[in-house]
């Protein structure tokens, strides 16, 4: 009797343990290349979006200096946003009110009176006398891009094993596999 016992105490014991883990390094592979897919994209992204407004701003300074005249504006509204700073200005043109934005490093304040080109045929198209530097590749779209994606790869790196010290159960079964 006392044998029969013990056969089911340790049935129960072997049904309550928990399975052995091991880290499955097939899993891990996979896990891997589908995360350098999601950096590849992610860098797509940023690059397409900084390559797209550098672009539409170097644009639209070519059509100021096309036929370019100068004046003076005011400075009616200025917003901020992640470093960066905008200003609405206004300005007259053959008596004729004009407005426009800067693209992002105006440091005044509303009121302040500022230089502005703007296309003589179309005054429309205007910007910001301290903006009409053009933009290059290199240092406006690759350089950032490249700073965005290091600081994905970075918090990617860090996130994962944190996630899995913490518990991750997912994240966990996802890498290992149960011995057998």
């Amino acid at each position: 009797m006392s044998q029969i016992r013990r056969q089911r105490r340790e049935a129960r014991r072997s049904l309550n343990r928990k399975p052995k883990r091991f880290i499955d390094w097939t899993k891990v592979l996979k896990l891997f290349k589908s995360t350098i897919v999601v950096w590849i994209c992610f860098y797509a992204l940023i690059c397409g979006f900084l390559y797209y407004s550098v672009t539409s701003n170097n644009n639209k300074r070519n059509e100021v200096f096309s036929n370019v005249g100068e004046t003076t504006g005011l400075v009616v509204d200025k917003a901020t946003g992640r470093g960066a700073h905008y200003a609405t200005y206004t300005f007259k043109v053959n008596d004729k009110k004009f407005t426009g934005s800067s693209f992002h490093t105006f440091r005044g304040q509303v009121g302040d009176e500022i230089c502005i080109l703007y296309n003589r045929k179309n005054p429309e198209s205007n910007i910001y006398c301290e903006e009409k530097e053009v933009q290059n590749f290199n240092e406006h779209v690759l350089m950032p891009s490249l700073m965005y994606l290091g600081l994905i790869i970075a918090f990617s790196i860090i996130s994962i094993p944190v996630a899995m010290l913490l518990g991750n159960k997912k994240l966990i079964a996802e890498v290992t596999s149960i011995k057998k």
